[in-house]
């Protein structure tokens, strides 16, 4: 009988083969069903092997010892053929993986920094990113390609948030509650927020500068209840950026209050 069961297709031969998990297994095969395979198929299998790339044994109806080396050399080649194939595909995963990472992180500090409109910076990671996509291979098209994209994209953002600044206070807030889905729109609300930060601190600073700490303290935990209730993507950043704000603000007077004293 033909076999129906444990069918695998074997790159390193090209074809559907049986595959056993152990020779005795094979061997019994070839024992118990090689004569009624000889009948139907007029091909009767009379060894089995070990196949490194299917991880078990096949049998085979070639007995000559001579071919079947000749074969097993064939089959090595294209095991060791498939494995280098295998290595260099995972290598690249692995940088791909890397580099997707990296571009990833560029698109993400070109974002943060302008929610703070450090627009130096803002460019030195669009910069960078450029960089990158330069560096890829040419075999990756598809890939520099979506990556392309996605800078293009970065690009847009920003040159629509450059835009957006010009507008007057009421047009800004107008666009942000109107088009509050668009990357541009989170962007603007993010800076029109960190404004409203840096100004309530602008105004704790005066009033540490006057001595009235009480006040100037009551202003820091105002910008820290602000901050939190920040509806951002970039949220997470805002707030370790404005807590830096106000730690060296706090130790700016604290450093001053000694001066005082001394």
């Amino acid at each position: 009988m033909k076999p129906t069961k444990n069918r695998v297709f074997c790159r390193a031969c090209s074809k559907t083969k049986m595959l056993f998990e152990s020779q005795a297994k094979a061997d019994n095969f070839i024992k118990f069903n090689g004569d009624e395979i000889l009948e139907e198929s007029g091909k009767k299998p009379s060894r089995s092997y070990y196949c490194e790339l299917c991880g078990g044994y096949h049998v085979t109806s070639i007995d000559s010892e001579v071919v079947g080396e000749r074969i097993d050399m064939l089959v090595k080649s294209k095991v060791d053929s498939y494995k280098k194939q295998k290595k260099q595909l995972k290598e690249r995963k692995q940088e791909t993986i890397a580099e997707s990472r990296y571009l990833t992180e560029k698109a993400k500090k070109a974002r943060e920094a302008m929610c703070f409109e450090r627009m130096d910076d803002v460019y030195d990671a669009i910069e960078l990113f450029e960089l990158e996509l330069e560096r890829l291979s040419l075999t990756d098209e598809r890939y520099r390609s979506r990556w392309t994209k996605k800078l293009n994209s970065l690009k847009a953002q920003i040159s629509s948030v450059c835009e957006l600044l010009t507008l007057s206070d009421d047009e800004q807030k107008s666009y942000v509650t109107s088009e509050s889905h668009k990357q541009p729109a989170k962007i603007l609300k993010s800076i029109l927020a960190v404004r409203r930060a840096k100004e309530i601190l602008l105004e704790a600073e005066r009033l540490f500068e006057i001595f009235d700490v009480a006040k100037a303290n009551q202003m820091i935990e105002e910008c820290r209840r602000f901050v939190n209730l920040i509806d951002s993507p970039w949220k997470d950043y805002i707030k370790k950026e404005i807590a830096s704000q106000i730690v060296l603000l706090e130790n700016n007077h604290s450093l001053s209050d000694v001066s005082i004293d001394n």
